[in-house]
């Protein structure tokens, strides 16, 4: 896991006096210009160099780094955000979780398909106080009181160089601003946080600031098996859509009026030819019908089970072609009956017996196959 978020410096409208750091928790898009610094870093003490994003009021042809953005407001845009991951964030192989406040314009359709493409996955947080960036560079005192650490040591330095905490007219320079946190800086990475980080290195308040902001990824055997028996549900439906097409769905309609015909037909020459009274044909008709109604389910045979079992290359397929299976109508619902044999079947067919796995993938399986769950 990763975090990201700034250090910002406001500036006068003219750009001529440069101000103390401040945490701007609103993030409120103002005219106002100001000196913006992008950091990460990771819960296992990886980092990356701090990113400069600078007004063009402030702009010096002279310098030229990588390091360096200028934009009209000196702003974090999605542009220089985007910038800014192409040049400083690490080309990792395994995925990452980009935490950050959701108040950081720093996303657009460009950033999104980077993201993507390099397997990062940006998760928001609403309140920037919780946020592990605020626990690695504030110092918590008494009453819950909080200092922010580049904003002291900026004071301090500028006080002992200059007797001014303010860089100000031809003091507040691209050169100047750079210089001093570029000195500022690795003391601010070594500075006590707390009477506990006395022979902490920089790792371990990484790890220490993501355990403070009680963030954490928790993967257990049985998340990772749902995630991926899930992960096959786009292929299967993608399957039963290239299985049934519309010349399918016609000739199951002709086959059903077929038989609604061949129905009427038997029933027409079934009175014709008998030679009962209109009283005992009602009667023997009424109990044909409730026979009907009352008709229990026949499950699949053993060997048709097994059959399915050999085509499923997941459980959640498995489950669904047993659905589709006992289930032929489209209005047709999951009985009860049904409900508690499909479980019985489960139970020999998967050695982990984990029932609320199970619920998971039926219900799931149900709303692919436009199945009520139980009637």
């Amino acid at each position: 896991m990763w975090t990201v978020d700034t250090f910002e410096f406001p500036l006068t409208k003219t750009s001529t006096i440069l101000q103390l750091p401040e945490w701007n928790e609103l993030r409120p898009m103002n005219l106002t210009p100001k000196v913006t610094i992008i950091y990460a870093f990771s819960n296992t003490g990886l980092s990356t160099q701090p990113m400069f994003i600078f007004p063009t009021a402030l702009q010096n042809s002279s310098i030229e780094n990588e390091k360096i953005i200028y934009n009209q407001l000196g702003h974090l845009t999605p542009r220089a955000f985007l910038s800014w991951a192409e040049n400083s964030f690490p080309q990792v192989q395994s995925p990452i979780v980009l935490v950050c406040c959701s108040r950081l314009p720093i996303f657009s359709s460009d950033v999104l398909s980077y993201l993507d493409q390099h397997a990062i996955y940006p998760y928001g947080y609403s309140s920037t106080r919780t946020l592990p960036f605020r626990y690695l560079f504030e110092r918590r005192g008494r009453n819950n009181r909080s200092t922010n650490l580049l904003s002291e040591l900026w004071k301090k330095k500028l006080l002992d160089e200059q007797r001014t905490h303010l860089l100000k007219d031809s003091f507040c320079t691209v050169e100047n601003i750079k210089h001093y946190f570029d000195e500022i800086w690795p003391i601010l990475l070594n500075e006590k946080r707390d009477d506990d980080d006395e022979n902490k290195t920089l790792d371990d308040k990484c790890q220490q600031a993501f355990q403070q902001a009680n963030i954490q990824i928790e993967l257990t055997h049985q998340s990772t098996e749902l995630i991926r028996q899930l992960d096959q549900l786009v292929t299967v439906v993608n399957q039963i859509k290239q299985q049934i097409n519309p010349a399918q769905i016609l000739k199951l309609k002709s086959n059903d009026n077929l038989n609604e015909t061949n129905d009427l037909s038997i029933e027409q020459k079934y009175n014709s030819n008998d030679k009962r009274s209109n009283d005992e044909n009602i009667e023997i008709r009424s109990t044909k019908r409730l026979r009907a109604s009352v008709q229990q389910w026949i499950p699949p045979s053993k060997q048709f089970i097994q059959h399915l079992q050999n085509q499923s290359t997941s459980l959640f397929q498995f489950i669904l072609l047993i659905i589709n299976t006992i289930c032929l109508s489209i209005d047709c619902s999951l009985s009860k009956e049904q409900y508690q044999w499909l479980y019985a079947i489960l139970d020999q067919y998967d050695s982990n017996h984990d029932h609320a796995k199970y619920q998971l993938l039926i219900e799931t399986a149900c709303l692919v196959a436009r199945k009520d769950f139980v009637r």
